[in-house]
């Protein structure tokens, strides 16, 4: 699948973004500085992704789908580069 001109790999669970795939809990810091995190910092982290996810997620579903949809059309009317 191509989106926004990347190829995206096939994910066991789907594209479909929920609370159970939003995140993926690792101990080993991306930045590499080899810092490692212990469980109870990996635990308030997850706590707060899942709350920002939650929030997201509700002021998405309070939009207008029609608006939305069509501020998106609009988006890629103006910039074709996304298709």
């Amino acid at each position: 699948m191509v989106h926004f001109g990347v190829n995206l790999k096939n994910k066991h669970d789907g594209f479909y973004l929920t609370r159970e795939n939003y995140m993926t809990i690792n101990t080993k810091s991306s930045f590499g500085d080899n810092a490692i995190y212990d469980s109870e910092y990996c635990k308030k982290h997850s706590e707060d992704c899942l709350k920002n996810f939650d929030i997201n997620m509700e002021h998405f579903h309070s939009l207008d789908s029609s608006n939305f949809n069509q501020e998106l059309t609009n988006f890629l009317y103006k910039f074709k580069e996304f298709l």
